[in-house]
């Protein structure tokens, strides 16, 4: 299998502190290494297999921390993969369980509002705050700072949905539902009687625009868009219906009316960093890479900053932007190493490197292959040109990941080890560092941690899979049109 993780990690960030006890605890459990196992085979795609090793941590523990964990993992699967519908129940389980698991308030409150059981949804995400707020008062001193970035990310992100619940009105709420359900006549039917209830509800015409635009009925997403833009009643969702009524007028081809809701999309609200990457993409649409980067650059920072869904998405745009030559290069590399001709991969890589010798995603990913022909000593003067040089600290997190897993193959525990940390000190929301780190720590029999990161890896993986299809279902049809 071959040793490389892609260029662009993961940030979509959660703190995984329910159970800060387990890690200190003495005796193994005998749920952690089903925990571990059930994690592995999630992101196999082993969805049933991965439920069933969920039921086992269950079984084999006696410990309500454990069990309330292993409740919550079983309802993020059954979630992401919609092969049941009882997820609510098990997350529910897992509060009752373990009243004081922040993660178990969270999911079981936030899918409550999806349900729409607001009130009491809103209940459990304010006990999840108030959890993650107190929590960081027990944490020793010397883990205080990165722990407390975290925990704030996660306060912040709970903060949203509250503010979404207590201030949205409830038809919007139940067409918002109704739409992550994939339930969009129903949500129409919603949005229209919510209309003839209340015309001046700006956010209504505002989602329903949406609808239409998913429905590629741009003449109607562009006409919502604008009731909303005159009825917005603050510079929020005045950026935000602006930035409907730009998508819609760059499919209708008004390109410079586009642009100017854009701009003032961006000028309402400069740190709405979905306003600043859609903006920056459609300058690359235009084949204006230069102007595209600051917008991009902005989103990035914006998104980094707080922690939002879609950061690795806008990384992409942004470094496309900043080397589209080099990522030619990579892209090609990389097709061609999966059809197995490394060789050539290789020789475009290393004449990549002459032209580029400052591109550090060439020597990543020529040591990568290196490691998977087995020859671990240039594959490591790879990775240690990319740790040198990067100033990304997501490209040296993985060629710290890919020095570790080249350390396992060679049977080094310690340097394996060494580099784990490493690649997570930078990244502590990598999903594949977690996951490896976990396998690893498993191999040694050391279940309670490796249960930690099990459970981190799948937790990332399952935000990450909502999250792609999501942002799919909203955006890919425009882009690909543009392009």
């Amino acid at each position: 299998m071959k040793i490389y993780v892609a260029f662009f990690l993961i940030l979509i960030g959660t703190v995984v502190c329910c159970v800060p006890s387990l890690a200190q605890k003495k005796d193994p459990d005998p749920a952690g290494k089903h925990l571990a196992k059930g994690s592995v085979l999630f992101e196999q795609g082993k969805v049933q297999a991965s439920l069933d090793e969920y039921d086992k941590a269950i079984k084999a523990s006696s410990n309500p921390k454990y069990q309330s964990f292993a409740y919550v993992c079983k309802g993020l699967i059954k979630y992401s993969s919609k092969s049941q519908d009882d997820y609510l129940l098990d997350f529910k389980k897992a509060v009752m369980l373990n009243p004081a698991n922040p993660i178990g308030n969270y999911e079981y409150g936030k899918h409550l509002l999806e349900n729409g059981q607001r009130e009491l949804g809103i209940r459990h995400l304010e006990l999840a705050k108030e959890m993650y707020l107190n929590g960081m008062k027990k944490v020793k001193s010397g883990d205080k700072d990165a722990l407390s970035q975290q925990a704030n990310s996660e306060v912040i992100r709970i903060e949203t949905l509250l503010n979404m619940a207590k201030r949205k009105s409830p038809a919007y709420t139940e067409a918002r539902i109704l739409i992550e359900k994939r339930e969009s006549a129903k949500a129409m039917e919603v949005l229209n009687k919510g209309i003839l209830e209340n015309p001046k509800n700006g956010e209504l015409y505002q989602l329903r625009g949406e609808l239409y635009f998913e429905k590629h009925n741009y003449t109607e997403a562009f006409a919502n868009a604008q009731n909303a833009v005159e009825l917005a009643s603050d510079n929020n969702s005045k950026s935000v219906a602006l930035l409907g009524k730009a998508k819609a007028e760059s499919y209708l081809q008004k390109i410079d009316d586009a642009e100017r809701d854009y701009k003032e999309a961006i000028e309402l609200d400069p740190n709405n960093h979905m306003c600043q990457c859609i903006y920056g993409e459609f300058l690359l649409t235009q084949h204006r890479t230069l102007e595209s980067i600051p917008y991009l650059q902005k989103a990035s920072d914006l998104a980094h900053a707080n922690n939002l869904d879609g950061v690795d998405d806008i990384d992409k745009l942004l470094e496309l932007a900043k080397n589209a030559k080099v990522n030619a290069i990579c892209y090609k590399a990389k097709d061609l190493s999966r059809l197995n001709k490394d060789e050539e991969a290789m020789k475009i890589l290393d004449q990549g490197i002459i032209e580029n010798p400052d591109a550090t995603q060439l020597y990543y990913l020529r040591g990568a292959i290196f490691a998977f022909q087995r020859k671990y000593p240039e594959a490591i003067k790879d990775q240690d040109k990319v740790i040198e040089m990067s100033k990304d600290k997501f490209l040296k997190s993985g060629a710290y990941l890919n020095k570790a897993l080249i350390a396992v193959s060679l049977k080094n525990d310690i340097e394996a080890e060494e580099f784990f940390k490493k690649a997570l000190a930078l990244e502590p929301n990598m999903e594949e560092a977690h996951l490896k780190y976990s396998e690893f720590l498993a191999s040694k029999g050391r279940n309670e941690e490796s249960a930690d990161h099990s459970h981190k890896a799948l937790q990332l993986g399952v935000k990450r899979k909502l999250f792609e299809e999501h942002k799919r279902n909203a955006q890919s049809q425009w882009s690909v049109k543009q392009k």
